[in-house]
C-alpha cells in the first residue's frame, strides 16, 4: 500500500510545479491573474486598493507582504505557491476527517485541477478555510465563537460576495447549535450590516457606482445559449461526488452559486473553469458519507469527468490540445519561453512607470507588476480614461508607451478571447477587430523588438 506521506506529496509537488510552467510558459492571463499583481504593486501607494476594481476585499491587503520582494515574478509564483497550498490543505483536512477513501474523490475532483493552474484569485484560500469550518469547527470545545467570528471575517473579507454566503453559514451553525444560537444571530446581522455599507457607500465611492452586481448579467428569462455550459458545472462539481453525498442543511450554504448558474446570461458566469463557484466546494465535501457498495462508482465516475473536462495530466483535454493553455504542449519549456522572458526581464523588470497595453493572453510579473498594465487594445488608438477613484491620482486620460502582443497565442480584445482551438481562432468578429487595431497602431508605434510572433511596439 502507497504510504499517505507520498500521495500528497506528489499531489501538491504536481500543481505547483505545473503551475509554475503554465505561468513561465505564458499561459496564465492578465485578467486576472495580472491585475491581482498590479494591485499588489499599487499597495504600496494605497490601502484603499481593497476598496477598488468593483470588490470589497479587505483581506487582499495582507497580501501588501509580498512587495518585500520588490519582483514582479517573485511574487506571481508567491500567488502560486498560496493557491496550491490552500488546495493542498483542503486535502489534508478531507483525509483527516473522512480517511483515504473519501480523500481519493478530493485527488479526483474536476474542480480542484482546473483551479490549481486556472489563474490566482484571493477566494482559493476558502477552500480549507470552509471545509475546516464545516468539519473540524464541531469538535471544538473552547473558544468556538471566537473562532468562528475570526473565520467569518476572513470569508468575508475575502470578497463581499461571500458575505451573503457568510450569511447562510450564520443561519445554518444557529439551528444547528441553539445553545449558541444568539451569536450566530448577532454576527448574522453584522454582516448583513457590512453588505449594507458595501453595497450603499463603498462602491459609489471608490468604484463609481460599479458593483459586483451588474442587472446585465443576470435574467429571470431562460437562456437556451448557455444550457450547455450550465450543465456542465452541474456535472463537473456535481457528478464526482453524487453517490457519497447526502443531502444535509449545510447545502443551503451553496444557495448563492446556484443562484449565479442558474441566473446568469453571462458566459463567465456559466462556465465550470472559472472561479466563481469556489464555495460549492467546502458545503459539498462537508456532506460526504461513505459508502462502500456505491464508492467503486463514484471512483469511476470521477476519472471519467476527471479525463473528460480537465485540464488533469492524462486527461482528454491534457492530451489532444484542444485548448493551448491545457493541452500538455503548454508544460513544454522551449527555446521561444526562454527568450521572451529573458527580453521581458531585461527590458521591464527595473521599469514600473510605462504604461503597458498588453494583449489578455500573456501575463508576465515583469509587465504587471505596475500602476498601468492595460488589456490590449486599452490605451492605444484612443487615450484610454481610468475609471474615477478617490485615492488614485493619474491624469484624466493615459497612453500606452508600449505595446505588447503575441500572434501565436489566442487573440484578445480587452478580456473577449477568440475561441482559439487547435491553435485558430473560432472567433472571426474578435480576429478581425484584433488586427484592425494592430494596423492602426502601427501609425504611432515602432516596432522594437519581434521573434516568433512576439512583438513589442514603442510610442513614437
Amino acid at each position: 500500500m502507497i504510504n499517505n506521506k507520498y500521495i500528497e506529496s506528489l499531489f501538491f509537488s504536481t500543481i505547483f510545479l505545473l503551475s509554475c510552467i503554465h505561468f513561465y510558459n505564458f499561459n496564465s492571463s492578465l485578467a486576472d491573474f495580472g491585475f491581482i499583481v498590479s494591485n499588489i504593486y499599487k499597495l504600496k501607494s494605497s490601502w484603499e486598493v481593497v476598496f477598488t476594481e468593483g470588490h470589497v476585499q479587505p483581506v487582499f491587503y495582507f497580501l501588501n507582504i509580498l512587495n518585500l520582494l520588490n519582483d514582479g515574478n517573485y511574487i506571481s509564483y508567491s500567488l502560486i505557491f498560496i493557491n496550491s497550498l490552500s488546495i493542498y490543505i483542503g486535502y489534508k483536512l478531507i483525509f483527516n476527517y473522512y480517511g483515504k477513501n473519501l480523500s481519493y474523490l478530493y485527488l479526483l475532483y474536476t474542480p480542484i485541477w482546473i483551479l490549481s493552474i486556472l489563474d490566482f484569485h484571493l477566494e482559493i484560500i476558502l477552500i480549507p478555510i470552509e471545509i475546516y469550518l464545516f468539519t473540524y469547527y464541531n469538535k471544538i470545545k473552547k473558544g468556538k465563537i471566537l473562532i468562528f467570528t475570526s473565520l467569518m471575517v476572513i470569508i468575508c473579507g475575502t470578497k463581499e460576495v461571500y458575505a451573503i454566503q457568510g450569511i447562510l453559514i450564520c443561519l445554518y451553525f444557529a439551528y444547528h447549535e441553539r445553545i449558541n444560537a444568539k451569536y450566530y444571530i448577532l454576527i448574522c446581522f453584522l454582516i448583513i450590516l457590512y453588505l449594507v455599507i458595501c453595497y450603499i457607500y463603498i462602491f459609489p465611492y471608490y468604484s463609481g457606482n460599479i458593483s459586483p452586481v451588474r442587472a446585465e448579467s443576470f435574467s429571470f428569462r431562460f437562456n437556451s445559449d448557455l444550457l450547455v455550459y450550465k450543465i456542465k458545472v452541474i456535472i463537473v462539481y456535481i457528478f464526482p461526488l453524487i453517490f457519497v453525498l447526502r443531502l444535509k442543511l449545510i447545502l443551503i450554504c451553496i444557495i448563492p452559486f446556484i443562484g449565479i448558474l442558474l441566473l446568469s446570461n453571462n458566459a463567465n458566469y456559466s462556465s465550470y473553469n472559472t472561479h466563481y463557484f469556489i464555495g460549492i466546494i467546502g458545503p459539498l465535501f462537508a456532506s460526504l458519507n461513505y459508502n462502500n457498495k456505491r464508492f467503486k462508482y463514484q471512483i469511476f465516475l470521477s476519472i471519467l469527468v476527471l479525463f473528460t473536462l480537465s485540464p488533469a495530466p492524462l486527461s482528454r483535454l491534457f492530451l489532444n490540445n484542444k485548448v493551448d493553455v491545457w493541452g500538455f504542449n503548454s508544460y513544454i519549456i522551449n527555446d521561444r519561453d526562454i527568450i521572451i522572458n529573458n527580453y521581458i526581464k531585461s527590458k521591464f523588470s527595473n521599469d514600473r512607470n510605462s504604461i503597458i497595453s498588453i494583449q489578455n493572453s500573456i501575463n508576465n510579473g515583469y509587465l504587471s507588476y505596475r500602476k498601468w498594465p492595460l488589456p490590449f487594445p486599452l490605451g492605444v488608438n484612443e487615450k484610454f480614461t481610468p475609471r474615477a477613484s478617490p485615492f488614485m491620482k493619474y491624469n484624466s486620460q493615459i497612453i500606452a508607451d508600449y505595446v505588447i502582443v503575441d500572434l501565436a497565442k489566442s487573440l484578445f480584445i480587452i478580456d473577449k478571447g477568440c475561441d482559439f482551438k487547435y491553435g485558430k481562432c473560432t472567433n472571426n468578429q474578435i480576429y478581425n477587430e484584433f488586427y484592425d487595431n494592430l494596423r492602426r497602431l502601427e501609425q504611432n508605434y515602432n516596432k522594437v523588438f519581434e521573434y516568433s510572433k512576439f512583438i513589442v511596439y514603442q510610442k513614437r
